[in-house]
């Protein structure tokens, strides 16, 4: 079975380039370290559906 690689990158960036980097530049050291913890909370939250329904297993050997 293959993963949904895909899906876990495009997840990976958003949640870099969209959170937190701009937090780097706006807020204290402590308030950042904070809410790039809450990212990893919110980045499960997100996955938990994914990986529930199943949608992230591709099968990639052929049926003989």
């Amino acid at each position: 079975m293959g993963r949904d690689t895909k899906f876990s990158m495009l997840l990976e960036m958003a949640s870099v380039w969209l959170v937190a980097v701009p937090l780097v530049f706006e807020f204290l050291v402590h308030i950042v370290l904070a809410l790039v913890a809450l990212e990893e909370v919110v980045k499960a939250i997100i996955s938990i559906p994914r990986l529930i329904s199943k949608k992230w297993v591709r099968n990639v050997i052929d049926n003989m």
